[in-house]
């Protein structure tokens, strides 16, 4: 998998468990500020979609990505800091089975799946 999909895909996460980061607002709209890497994001939910904005004063750049979720299917599409634009769809069938199909900000086709603990 891409360097840039990782990003994408785990951007979520990250922005919400960053210990450098300091965010300001409520469950609904946060901006937060991140200290150690000098990233600025907002993040706002509404129903099933969740939407982040970045930018870094420091480089430049500015990303984006929007997530919606569907029952146990999730699409997230976004552009990363480079301008590339990449989406991906992960449908999740339980007990840490899923699968992952899209492409990455520089075209390439991505396709994980993991079943029965064997990923590929």
């Amino acid at each position: 998998m891409k360097k840039s999909l990782i990003a994408g895909l785990a951007l979520s996460a990250l922005v919400s468990t960053s210990a450098f980061a300091q965010c300001f607002g409520t469950s609904s709209y946060k901006t937060c500020y991140d200290s150690q890497s000098g990233n600025r994001y907002s993040i706002s939910s509404f129903g099933n979609t969740t939407q982040i904005r970045g930018s870094n004063a420091g480089t430049g750049s500015t990303w984006s990505q929007t997530t919606q979720t569907f029952g146990n299917t999730t699409r997230s599409t976004g552009i990363s800091a480079d301008g590339g634009t990449w989406s991906t769809t992960r449908q999740d069938f339980g007990n840490g089975n899923y699968r992952i199909n899209g492409f990455d900000s520089n075209g390439n086709s991505v396709n994980k799946s993991c079943f029965g603990g064997f990923c590929n």
